[in-house]
């Protein structure tokens, strides 16, 4: 369920923000913060990310795949799985900027990459 999120103002002179490649990588990393759970993660799908954030866009899925991966190697996002082994990502510094008033239950855990797991899934073409 999409959640209303505050974006801190310091966002848009944010070192590793700036560096996303265009505005389509910048509006999909603001526009999850509104379908991540209360902890900061959601799931890994390409289709799924594609069409709550940018669904007009005409964007293949391998570029967001890209700008994916380019959050993931600017740590604006972790990459992990649960305990089932699916795919997830998650918001670097999520409480440090997400005041969560009314908490909702989160149903699995988020189990980060180990380093030699980032970066296989970095230097991975799609």
């Amino acid at each position: 369920m999409a959640r209303k999120r505050m974006i801190h103002p310091q966002i848009w002179i944010d070192n590793k923000f700036l560096k996303l490649p265009n505005d389509e990588a910048k509006l999909l990393f603001i526009g999850m913060t509104n379908f991540a759970n209360d902890e900061g993660f959601f799931e890994y799908s390409i289709i799924e990310i594609k069409c709550q954030v940018l669904p007009a866009s005409e964007s293949s899925h391998k570029q967001i795949e890209d700008y994916i991966k380019t959050m993931v190697k600017l740590d604006l996002w972790e990459i992990g799985r649960d305990e089932q082994d699916r795919k997830l990502l998650r918001y670097k510094n999520w409480h440090k900027h997400q005041k969560i008033n009314h908490k909702t239950a989160v149903d699995n855990c988020f189990i980060e990459f180990t380093k030699e797991e980032k970066e296989s899934y970095i230097n991975t073409n799609v």
